[in-house]
């Protein structure tokens, strides 16, 4: 396809390129005629997208990179920041995707360590990790790669403005990501690099129907 539209010649970074919103975002952006950046910690998972993507948009592979990393720890973000500006140059656009669920307890029975874990897979320090750390990581690494025009998208939810039981680990971390969203917007509108947040509300499948249930169950309802 042509490279004309909206971001043509731009460069967009995708955390959690692979995942279900993320293979979304990052088949919009290349329709659109960016080259696309793709990260996440499952590598054969990013190949296999990536290789998905080249073939479904009908573009040139080198407008696709995948690149490895756990957003959580930011010795690996810089590594894999580095490599894209290598490749690249810059980074036009950072879309913060990644996350995670959280755990799924009430205030009291929110696990705190590993051996507290009761069906869940995150403490409460890994969501932490993965709700807002991952977000906090990429924005300080890839700021200085922005040039002037460049846009920060923070993808939060609805949730964390509204009521969502049982949902403290994940609600949190999005909260403190819609402030950070501000701080960031301010501290980087002098480089002329703007910080936006967009607030998903519930997506139609039946990992939100789970989600709901476990909200009822632990309402007694």
């Amino acid at each position: 396809m042509s490279t004309a539209g909206r971001l043509a010649g731009k460069v967009a970074l995708i955390t959690g390129g692979a995942g279900n919103i993320g293979a979304l975002i990052s088949r919009r952006y290349l329709d659109e005629g960016a080259a696309v950046v793709i990260t996440g910690r499952n590598a054969e998972k990013l190949r296999a997208h990536a290789e998905r993507l080249v073939q479904e948009a009908g573009v040139p592979a080198e407008r696709v990179m995948a690149v490895r990393m756990d957003g959580s720890r930011m010795d690996e973000v810089r590594a894999g920041i580095a490599e894209v500006a290598a490749r690249f140059g810059r980074i036009d656009v950072l879309v913060n995707n990644a996350g995670s669920a959280g755990a799924r307890q009430r205030l009291a029975a929110v696990p705190l360590s590993r051996d507290e874990l009761q069906g869940d897979t995150e403490t409460l320090l890994d969501g932490m990790g993965n709700l807002f750390g991952i977000s906090w990581n990429l924005m300080r690494a890839a700021a200085p790669h922005m040039p002037p025009g460049g846009s920060v998208i923070n993808i939060s939810t609805i949730f964390s403005r509204t009521d969502y039981y049982g949902r403290i680990p994940y609600v949190v971390p999005k909260a403190a990501l819609n402030a950070l969203s501000l701080a960031a917007a301010r501290a980087l509108r002098r480089a002329g690099v703007r910080v936006n947040t967009i607030y998903p509300g519930p997506i139609e499948g039946e990992r939100i129907r789970t989600v709901f249930r476990r909200m009822d169950e632990l309402k007694g309802l």
